[in-house]
C-alpha cells in the first residue's frame, strides 16, 4: 500500500513538471517574437492586368494578372542574426459561392539576404523588400485574404544556425 501511495505521488508529480514545461516559451519562440513582419500597405490594391517589370535589364519580368504589389517591412529588435530560407502565401477569395486558392513561395532569403538585428541607423532596425504577387485565382472581386509564413533560423557568431525562426502575418488586399 505504501509502495503504490508513492508511485501515485511520483506519477502527480511527473504529470506537474510536463505541465509546467509545456508551458514555458523557448528561446526560438521569443526571439521570434522580436521581429514583426509587416505589409505596407496594410491593404494593397489589385490590379487586373499584365505589367513588365525592370524592363531591358537582365531581371525584367511579367507579372501575371490578377497582382499586387506591397513592401514587407522586416523589423529585428531581437538582436541576433537571422536568415529566412523559405517563405509561403496562401491566397483566398470567393468565386460563384465557392471558395478559390492558390498558394506558393517566394526566393525571399536571396532578395533579403541576411538580416541583422543591429542595423545602421538610418535602417532603424527595419528592412524592406518589395514583393509583387501575381497569378492569384480568379475571383468575384479583387478581396483576396492572404496568409504569409516564413521560416529560417537564428544564427550564432560564427554563422551557424541555432534556433528556429518562425514569422506570420495576414493581409486583405482590395
Amino acid at each position: 500500500m505504501n509502495i503504490l501511495k508513492i508511485a501515485k505521488l511520483g506519477l502527480l508529480g511527473l504529470l506537474a513538471l510536463s505541465t509546467i514545461q509545456c508551458g514555458v516559451e523557448s528561446e526560438s519562440m521569443k526571439l521570434s517574437k522580436l521581429i514583426t513582419l509587416t505589409p505596407v500597405p496594410e491593404s494593397p490594391i489589385v490590379i487586373n492586368a499584365d505589367i513588365t517589370i525592370d524592363k531591358g535589364t537582365e531581371n525584367e519580368r511579367t507579372i501575371k494578372a490578377p497582382w499586387t504589389r506591397f513592401k514587407f517591412n522586416l523589423n529585428n529588435q531581437s538582436g541576433q542574426k537571422f536568415r529566412i530560407l523559405t517563405f509561403t502565401y496562401y491566397a483566398t477569395s470567393t468565386k460563384g459561392g465557392g471558395i478559390v486558392k492558390a498558394e506558393g513561395g517566394f526566393d525571399f532569403g536571396s532578395q533579403s539576404g541576411e538580416i541583422y538585428g543591429d542595423f545602421e541607423s538610418n535602417y532603424n532596425g527595419t528592412h524592406s523588400v518589395v514583393i509583387y504577387l501575381g497569378s492569384l485565382p480568379e475571383a468575384d472581386s479583387f478581396v483576396y485574404t492572404v496568409e504569409f509564413e516564413a521560416q529560417g533560423y537564428f544564427l550564432d557568431s560564427s554563422g551557424e544556425p541555432v534556433n528556429r525562426l518562425n514569422l506570420s502575418t495576414t493581409m486583405v488586399t482590395q
